[in-house]
């Protein structure tokens, strides 16, 4: 087994494993745990430490100041070393939380990283234990946070269905739609940010020499739009050119190579982010917050 020190303070680390990773020995003094995939551990960060990997294991480390987590935690919260399994819904919400700061590589736009620290030390309080008031508090921050997250995922997921709603995303997540409505308010609305993900997946087509034998009508309907005129109209408002315009510019380029747009995002906030700090950590991403 590996030994360590995490840090030579009482920060309260917490580690979400991989879904699909291995399983992961931890041990603290005469505390053992054997953590499966998905699940979280928590531990103080003063503590020593042992830990083995059995079998290849991915995890992120997010490390939060006791002083920032304590007026959230209940009082009977255990923090000398503690598995959360992941079927608990909180364990769910950090885990997409965290999967989109490392898929969108972070964060760029001055003044998120606050919030997005404040999002982590809401759901880590409601993984390791949270207070009546905490509970509260989190629900009211970083739990909208990891359910956007979560919705977006799964707009990415379908998002070729012609049956993608906020009603089908509010079903899968078993929340209202008008909930779903307000989690996508600053992206300019739920509907909005479907048109932007889909003119992206559309704009790819289009620039990609890949997918040049496709009509324009085709890939409309591929990407879900219900007309051509509907396609054209809002694909020309987004990037300041008609299709038919974009894709003999693609293909006049040097080897008909093809470059995505730096505005295929449609400046989404979640799209532009940067996890801040962030450094690398054994087995994965670390992120400290304050």
């Amino acid at each position: 087994m590996q030994k360590a020190a995490l840090v030579d303070n009482d920060d309260i680390v917490v580690s979400v494993t991989d879904p699909g990773g291995g399983r992961l020995h931890i041990a603290s003094g005469p505390h053992e745990e054997m953590v499966d995939g998905g699940d979280v551990v928590a531990v103080s960060a003063d503590r020593d430490y042992r830990g083995a990997l059995p079998e290849p294991a991915r995890w992120h480390v997010v490390r939060v100041s006791r002083a920032a987590m304590d007026p959230l935690l209940d009082r009977n919260a255990s923090l000398t070393l503690t598995r959360i399994p992941h079927a608990v819904p909180a364990v769910a919400l950090l885990r997409h939380y965290v999967d989109g700061l490392v898929r969108d590589g972070g964060l760029d736009v001055a003044g998120v990283e606050a919030v997005v620290a404040d999002h982590l030390r809401d759901l880590a309080a409601l993984v390791v234990g949270a207070s009546r008031d905490g509970r509260q508090m989190a629900l009211a921050g970083g739990v909208m946070g990891g359910r956007l997250e979560a919705a977006k995922r799964l707009v990415a997921e379908n998002l070729l269905s012609p049956s993608l709603s906020d009603a089908a995303i509010a079903k899968a997540m078993r929340i209202s739609p008008s909930y779903v409505r307000k989690m996508f308010v600053a992206d300019g609305g739920f509907c909005a940010y479907v048109t932007r993900q889909r003119l992206a997946h559309a704009y790819h087509l289009l620039t990609n020499p890949t997918h040049g034998q496709l009509k324009i009508i085709d890939i409309a309907y591929t990407c879900g739009f219900s007309s051509l005129s509907t396609f054209n109209r809002q694909f020309k408002i987004h990037y300041g050119a008609a299709p038919s315009d974009i894709r003999p510019f693609a293909e006049a380029r040097p080897g008909g190579a093809s470059r995505r747009s730096t505005a295929a995002d449609g400046g989404s906030g979640w799209e532009e982010r940067r996890a801040a700090p962030a450094e690398a950590a054994a087995g994965g991403q670390r992120w400290a917050t304050r």
